[in-house]
């Protein structure tokens, strides 16, 4: 329940277990979302950009998106060398 207290911000315990649980299997998203807006990402690792846009957003074609710059990133990274 701390972790739902922390993320949310709510007192999880006044919820039903039934909404701490959908709060949990939703926390991964949030925490996704929460490292991309704080650019917490390596953006020369196109796989792991593309399954954290994908797990943030559930959006195939934007977690594509991102790994495409993210490879173009890692060409101009690996050219500049």
């Amino acid at each position: 329940m701390a972790k739902l207290t922390y993320w949310y911000g709510i007192d999880a315990g006044a919820l039903s277990k039934e909404r701490q649980l959908g709060l949990l299997a939703n926390l991964p998203r949030l925490q996704a979302q929460d490292q991309i807006m704080q650019g917490r990402v390596d953006s020369t690792d196109h796989e792991a950009v593309h399954d954290l846009f994908l797990i943030a957003y559930g959006d195939v074609g934007l977690a594509d998106a991102e790994r495409l710059k993210a490879m173009q990133a890692l060409v101009q990274a690996s050219c500049a060398r």
